[in-house]
């Protein structure tokens, strides 16, 4: 007997949209399940694969015609929900297949919309194999008080300020870690390519964990966003291209912070770039040997992953130059090689697809991200993490002709077929979270509200009151400005 797929079509969808309202019909959208032309396997995927559930088996429906149950695919779906009607997803997907959720329920009687329950900030997540108490997320945050590269006793007690679940981070992304000497480019910032190192980032994670929390480790390589005084023997720092970047670095002169002119950097070799990528690898493995709970690959900000990526500060000829393809060449191989080390879900990256961030630019960033989006959805990667606009500053600026597009951004990662949790960032605050959170984000990272309130999680579901950072103590220095915030009183 010849089959055919129940597609969703143009008319169904605006008949839908009339009987859910606005804000159901928003959420579906952001879902991934209203889009025209998909099959009922297609929708089942997207809704599960965007909700990080499990994989479920529903092709044996696609192509199917007439009334079916619904209680033929896998009953994981309904997620411990009693039928008829009894799990939403199986309702709205039933009501627009023309399928039956359960043998009792038909599906083409009219439905009264079940609103979809507010995700909370607060809520317990799995990100990966990384079991979270809440969606806050404490960002990367460059502080340079690892004097010798050496995580010490002061920064052990920052994060450990920060990892009691009930009052301050579900997840700590470590300031950015130089994965080797090569990739330093600011004073007393971290390292994590020597076993001195590995030992010394213990204490960090041992804290950490003893108050019930999680932490991951962000991998970094600066670039060209570096000086000669910080390279090894005085080297000149390396990019994909000769070019300068118009910024400027953190030293330490007589103990006082300068932030002075990075170096003319020199080109990379091609035949150097396996190297590299053997320092990011060897960089994964030392952070999980140091009791990390996984990692995150700093692809953002203008550094080294995101000048190869970016037509401004990659003006090269061979295959890692040029196309959007070969441009995106050395975050993939940096990308597959860890997660050949560690495995997908100990693994997140970060991405910065508009910032200007240490003088980067591109001018088609949309499709560039795009494929970087597409890259990525085979890895099962734990997070991915994406600045909205320019980083710490306006959320809506633009390169290119046109605004970037951030939903078309996760679309394209989930049509390929990715599933890793999808963190945002940049300027948020508990109203803009839970905005995000309702359009379809599974983790908000706060950066500098985490400086000044250790127990920022605490804060933000009270609604304040915030201590206000003291910017003089942002970069450098000791316990001023960074272990000596208050804390709430406690009840």
């Amino acid at each position: 007997m010849a089959t055919r797929a129940w597609r969703f079509t143009t008319k169904k969808k605006k008949r839908l949209q009339a009987d859910l309202g606005a804000a159901n019909f928003l959420m579906l959208r952001n879902h991934g399940l209203l889009t025209v032309g998909k099959t009922i396997a297609d929708a089942f995927l997207s809704m599960y694969t965007f909700e990080n559930t499990c994989r479920i088996q529903v092709d044996a429906l696609a192509g199917q015609a007439g009334p079916k149950d619904l209680t033929a695919v896998d009953p994981q779906i309904l997620n411990g929900v009693a039928t008829p009607c009894g799990y939403k997803p199986v309702v709205w997907a039933a009501r627009l297949f023309g399928l039956r959720c359960c043998a009792s329920c038909n599906a083409k009687a009219p439905i009264t919309p079940i609103k979809d329950p507010m995700r909370s900030l607060f809520e317990p997540c799995q990100v990966g194999s990384i079991a979270l108490a809440s969606r806050i997320v404490m960002a990367p945050l460059t502080r340079n008080r690892a004097p010798g590269s050496l995580a010490n006793a002061r920064m052990a007690t920052y994060y450990r300020q920060r990892a009691n679940p009930a009052t301050g981070a579900g997840l700590i992304v470590t300031e950015a870690t130089a994965i080797s000497h090569q990739g330093q480019g600011y004073a007393d910032v971290p390292g994590i390519w020597s076993a001195e190192q590995v030992a010394a980032w213990k204490q960090v994670t041992d804290a950490v964990h003893a108050e019930g929390g999680k932490i991951v480790m962000q991998l970094w390589h600066v670039g060209r966003v570096s000086h000669t005084s910080l390279q090894p023997g005085g080297a000149a720092p390396v990019a994909p291209s000769a070019l300068t970047a118009q910024t400027k670095t953190v030293l330490l002169v007589d103990g006082q912070v300068k932030f002075v002119p990075v170096s003319e950097p020199r080109a990379l070799d091609a035949a150097e770039l396996p190297g590299i990528v053997q320092d990011y690898r060897r960089a994964a493995a030392n952070a999980i040997a140091a009791g990390f709970d996984g990692v995150e690959v700093h692809a953002a900000n203008g550094y080294l992953i995101d000048q190869f990526l970016r037509s401004s500060s990659n003006q090269r000829s061979d295959a890692y130059g040029g196309s959007i393809e070969n441009r995106a060449r050395f975050l993939h191989e940096v990308m597959q090689a860890i997660v050949a080390e560690i495995g997908g879900a100990r693994t997140g990256i970060r991405l910065s697809p508009v910032t200007p961030a240490n003088g980067v630019s591109d001018e088609q960033p949309q499709p560039l991200f795009e494929h970087v989006a597409r890259l990525l959805a085979p890895m099962d990667l734990a997070f991915v993490h994406v600045i909205e606009g320019s980083t710490g500053a306006a959320r809506d600026h633009q390169q290119g002709d046109k605004p970037f597009d951030y939903a078309a951004l996760r679309q394209a990662y989930t049509q390929a077929g990715g599933r890793a949790a999808w963190m945002l960032n940049n300027g948020y605050d508990l109203n803009l979270a839970n905005q995000s959170l309702a359009s379809g984000a599974d983790l908000i990272a706060f950066g500098r509200p985490f400086i000044a309130n250790p127990d920022l999680g605490a804060r933000l579901r009270q609604g304040g009151p915030f201590n206000t950072p003291d910017r003089a103590t942002f970069y450098g220095g000791g316990d001023a400005g960074y272990t000596d915030y208050p804390f709430l009183p406690q009840a």
